[in-house]
């Protein structure tokens, strides 16, 4: 498996895999060209929603404990020690919109690959986040490490963070119609390849915004 193929699961992902089939089956389907990773404070959350909404729906705890021990056996568990050396970066980008969610955003630094989630917190942390939608919508060769695209826009990310939240939106704006005229030049330059991965983040953020 080519190293630069991976993605942080969020925790969220997690739980989706578990009680639904359509990420459940994304990740068994590229398990084996694409690394997936989360960290262990993920995993313990997604323990603890899924033992909350299996008692509220009746569902036995072994049930769900032996699907999410399946779906765990394709990601890789990132321990909380060794997310150390990326933990003050990490709590000053995710700063106070989820400061829980330090661990999943020390993965994707330390890994340098995008986080697969819903969660629309890591917005604006320099780092890609794809949506279910996005990832399912793009061939497993695109699942790459974010690069060349990501490092153009980490500090666009970064300038958005620091923004007063009234001032969010209309930056972003200006981030996606940069990302699309990128996406019409990579196209006119008949780079497949980029142009697959441009249209991927075009699509994805527009997703989220």
């Amino acid at each position: 498996m080519a190293a630069s193929k991976r993605l942080v699961l969020d925790a969220n992902i997690l739980i989706r895999a578990v009680l639904g089939a359509r990420v459940r089956s994304m990740i068994e389907a590229h398990c084996e060209r694409v690394a997936f990773f989360a960290a262990s404070e993920s995993l313990e959350e997604a323990e603890k929603y899924l033992g909350d909404i299996a008692a509220e729906r009746g569902i036995a705890a072994a049930i769900w404990r032996e699907a999410l021990a399946r779906v765990m056996a394709a990601v890789q568990t990132i321990p909380l020690d060794g997310l150390e050396p990326a933990e003050v970066e990490a709590r000053a980008r995710i700063g106070v919109r989820d400061p829980d969610d330090w661990p999943t955003l020390a993965a994707a630094l330390l890994l340098e690959c995008p986080i697969w989630t819903e969660d629309r917190d890591f917005f604006g942390s320099g780092v890609p986040t794809w949506t279910t939608a996005t990832v399912e919508a793009l061939p497993s060769r695109t699942l790459i490490a974010a690069r060349p695209m990501s490092k153009l826009l980490d500090k666009a990310f970064a300038r958005a963070a620091r923004l007063p939240a009234g001032e969010q939106d209309a930056f972003a704006e200006l981030v996606l119609a940069e990302l699309d005229l990128r996406a019409q030049y990579l196209k006119a330059a008949k780079d497949p390849a980029r142009e697959s991965e441009a249209v991927a983040w075009v699509e994805g953020l527009k997703k989220q915004n």
